[in-house]
């Protein structure tokens, strides 16, 4: 009897140890739990390069955007060896687009798609390829240093476009392919060149405006007159319709032409200063009774 009250007290006490001890450990067991939780993945990274066409990298300043199902998230810029980063991404399907410069062109496409996840060894990787193209900036001032507007600017090399000046007397040529490019301008009539018509120019990979080759052309405008006169037969009757020629006698300007009016007048305005011949081309049938040509 004695044996029986022992083991059931045995056994009392055995319990009562047993509930005390899940009343001790079951906090921390349901702080190991939250502690699991919160420990579960919630970053992921991934790492990406700009580069050239000779896989070098481009940097610093190339802007790298990231979007998650068409939200913004983040933006981040190359380092000086064209190296970018994100951390801490969440899953989805994120969108990576560079922001190419003026001066380069996309040789990769702009922009990558990834479905990014957890469970992935390491970091994501991206990598965007650019070609490098140059500018060049062409400054058209007079002798005072004000613009020239209108004015033609030729450029020759691995590419020759043409354009005229702008109202700020400025031409820019872009998307240049690096090398080496002449640089000449057209200098109409009654203009003179200050500096020279022509340059030689190495345009390199721009960054932005500011990486232009720049080349400046100076020209003045020559002071100018005018020759009037008046065609007429033999009877001093006016001749309408008469071809009438002036160029400077050194030959130093265009041929100017002009047809007389119906009273037999002409007059040739803008003639820079100095030596002009002014002649007529007679037709056949008539002779010409004072000198065909005036010096």
């Amino acid at each position: 009897m004695k044996h029986r009250k022992a083991l059931v007290v045995y056994r009392a006490l055995a319990s009562f140890l047993i509930f005390a001890m899940l009343l001790m450990f079951a906090p921390g067991w349901a702080v190991a739990q939250a502690s699991a939780q919160v420990a579960a993945p919630t970053g992921i990274c991934v790492n990406g390069q700009v580069i050239d066409k000779n896989h070098v990298g481009i940097g610093p300043g190339i802007q790298i955007a990231a979007t998650l199902n068409g939200q913004p998230g983040g933006i981040v810029e190359t380092d000086a060896k064209g190296n970018f980063a994100f951390k801490d991404l969440q899953p989805g399907l994120w969108t990576f687009r560079a922001t190419i410069p003026d001066s380069w062109e996309a040789v990769t496409a702009q922009e990558f798609q990834a479905e990014l996840g957890y469970g992935h060894p390491g970091c994501y990787v991206i990598r965007f390829k650019l070609n490098p193209l140059g500018c060049i900036l062409v400054r058209k001032l007079d002798v005072d240093g004000k613009p020239v507007v209108d004015w033609l600017v030729r450029v020759s090399g691995p590419i020759d476009p043409e354009m005229k000046t702008d109202a700020n007397g400025e031409a820019k040529f872009t998307k240049l392919i690096p090398g080496t490019y002449v640089v000449s301008e057209t200098v109409p009539y009654p203009w003179k060149a200050l500096t020279p018509t022509s340059s030689v120019v190495k345009v390199h990979a721009a960054m932005d405006d500011n990486d232009c080759t720049v080349v400046e052309f100076k020209n003045e405008r020559q002071p100018t007159s005018c020759v009037t006169g008046a065609k007429v037969d033999d009877q001093h009757r006016p001749l309408a319709n008469w071809t009438i020629y002036a160029q400077r006698t050194d030959g130093k300007s265009p041929v100017f032409m002009q047809q007389t009016a119906a009273d037999g007048s002409f007059t040739f305005k803008d003639l820079t200063l100095g030596q002009w011949t002014i002649w007529e081309t007679v037709p056949t049938g008539w002779t010409p009774i004072t000198p065909a040509k005036f010096t």
